[in-house]
């Protein structure tokens, strides 16, 4: 079903003083939502690339930054067919963030599962917090 917007001025104002109030950001068309926690021992990033193939995923490390880039390749459209939404994104998407230097980068592990990409980043073990026994002078 295809809604079609009022074209009474008085209403396109009202829509865009409506549209204004929300209070979600605006996406940016080439960035991925990440959600990133820490605990003792790693640090985890889940970014959000649905629709995406495993094999259109890259992840890398170079000189302390961690790129993630994504592609969705668009569908082509079939002869005598023509499109009358499209809202769905096509594209590269990509984000990339400098690591703490506490990242033990030979060690990170990544999983893929229901357009949700998770990366482990374990930390180093100087990093870790750890007990210090306390000897008593007896």
């Amino acid at each position: 079903m295809l809604i079609r917007r009022n074209t009474n001025p008085w209403f396109r104002m009202m829509d865009a003083l409506m549209e204004g109030l929300t209070t979600e950001p605006a996406p940016r068309d080439n960035m991925m939502a990440l959600d990133v926690r820490e605990d003792d021992t790693t640090y985890t990033i889940m970014a959000a690339v649905p629709g995406v193939k495993q094999e259109d995923i890259n992840v890398q490390l170079h000189d302390g930054v961690l790129s993630i880039e994504a592609e969705i390749k668009s569908e082509t459209t079939r002869e005598n067919e023509r499109t009358l939404v499209q809202e769905r994104r096509y594209g590269r998407f990509a984000r990339s963030l400098r690591l703490p230097n506490d990242v033990d980068g030979d060690n990170i592990q990544a999983r893929y599962q229901d357009g949700v990409l998770t990366l482990t980043l374990p930390k180093v073990a100087q990093a870790q917090p750890r007990k210090i026994a306390i000897n008593s002078n007896n």
